[in-house]
């Protein structure tokens, strides 16, 4: 297999720091063409637009990364992958997800960003 080095090391090669500086830059473009509010009102008003993007943008990263092809990927960062996106579904569908997100927000909303962040920088490497 082409894995054959530890989850750590695979984890070191990820580019967290393009990840998060990609993620500001759309956010910080959202706001300084003052569509930031319209932006989200439409994310509220069409309750899973969030997820298909979220899942379209990581399918984006993937198709245009140099590493498309699955068997490059140790599977920790697989695993990390699918869970990532199955805690994005069930958050999208089962409301005590939602409410229990919202509970400890923002601790809570922060590290779920972080999951999504560190899911996006392994597909995009």
């Amino acid at each position: 297999m082409s894995y054959n080095r530890s989850t750590w090391d695979a984890f070191q090669s990820i580019n967290l720091i393009s990840a998060i500086a990609m993620m500001v830059f759309a956010i910080s473009g959202f706001v300084i063409t003052g569509i930031a509010g319209t932006v989200v009102d439409y994310l509220h008003t069409y309750q899973f637009l969030p997820l298909g993007l979220s899942f379209g943008a990581l399918a984006l990263a993937f198709m245009t990364s140099d590493t498309r092809d699955p068997r490059y990927y140790h599977p920790a960062e697989s695993g990390f992958v699918v869970a990532t996106m199955a805690f994005m579904a069930i958050h999208a569908f089962m409301t005590e997800v939602q409410d229990l997100v919202a509970q400890y927000n923002p601790v809570s909303g922060l590290l779920v960003i972080a999951v999504m962040v560190i899911a996006s920088a392994i597909v995009s490497r």
